[in-house]
């Protein structure tokens, strides 16, 4: 039995990687190059930008945390050959 992701899975992970790239771009920072504390400083950003804009923590941490490195680590296992 062959699994695959959902329509909305694949569009989230879409979305939360083109972010985390533009980041990087903007930091001048090559994929093959990020470490955990990048992605941990890119974390951080989203958090505050979560934040500002709703003006509250997000309701499950666990699930927003879940949101972004889920993505985040399938792209650097794809880019590093770890994670």
């Amino acid at each position: 039995m062959e699994k695959s992701y959902s329509r909305h899975a694949i569009k989230n992970y879409c979305i939360v990687t083109r972010k985390f790239l533009r980041y990087l771009e903007r930091r001048s920072i090559a994929i093959e190059a990020v470490t955990p504390g990048d992605v941990d400083a890119y974390l951080k950003a989203c958090l505050r930008r979560y934040r500002r804009l709703y003006g509250r923590e997000p309701e499950s941490a666990g699930n927003w945390h879940w949101h972004f490195m889920s993505p985040i680590q399938a792209l650097l296992r794809l880019a590093q050959g770890k994670w």
